[in-house]
């Protein structure tokens, strides 16, 4: 069952309590108003009955529904936790590290890695790959990108444009990233290449 299922056939449980009750309560007035005035009504047990059932139900109810949501913020603050230390860990990386999203966007650089392109890390999500190749490599940085979604771990060289006009010479070892059976982006390493200028 999925989770807050039993919270709410019980509240469906409430509810039909407290339709139960406003159909009492309205004969009840009915019945001393018009028909039997200044007499009592037989249903008051019932009545009383329902009542209780509700409060019953109304607290345990209410104690679900309170436990539910302290696990869900416990949740949610070690998740953020796990992810802060995770951020920590890969921005203290001495290995620049960037990933892309489908679109082969970059969605997270860390600090080497921004230091190593020569641009802010802010500076850098949302733009492709494409837009900090040299204009003479664009053909083999798209075949290169077809490439890193099937083949792991492929080393490509690279020239990139820095924040102040300058060329880079990088090296990019790009690896396919899989969620739950399906590609999801790639991630990738770089650093400089000290290899003989492209």
């Amino acid at each position: 069952m999925k989770p807050g299922g039993i919270e709410l056939r019980w509240a469906y449980v409430a509810f039909g309590l407290l339709a139960s009750i406003d159909v009492l309560v309205g004969l009840r007035i009915v019945r001393r108003v018009i028909w039997q005035p200044g007499t009592a009504a037989p249903d008051v047990p019932v009545l009383v009955l329902l009542l209780l059932a509700l409060h019953v139900v109304l607290l345990w109810l209410f104690k679900r529904v309170r436990n539910m949501v302290r696990y869900d913020q416990h949740l949610r603050a070690m998740y953020e936790q796990e992810l802060g230390f995770t951020q920590q860990l890969l921005d203290a990386s001495t290995e620049g590290l960037v990933m892309f999203s489908t679109e082969g966007r970059i969605t997270y650089v860390n600090r080497r890695a921004a230091e190593v392109l020569g641009h802010p890390p802010e500076a850098l999500l949302g733009l492709t790959s494409f837009q900090l190749v040299q204009p003479e490599d664009y053909a083999a940085s798209e075949e290169q990108w077809l490439q890193s979604w099937s083949r792991s771990g492929e080393v490509y060289r690279m020239r990139i444009r820095g924040a102040q006009g300058e060329w880079r010479q990088v090296r990019v070892t790009v690896s396919p990233r899989w969620h739950q059976g399906r590609m999801v982006g790639s991630f990738g390493s770089v650093c400089p290449d000290d290899a003989p200028p492209l």
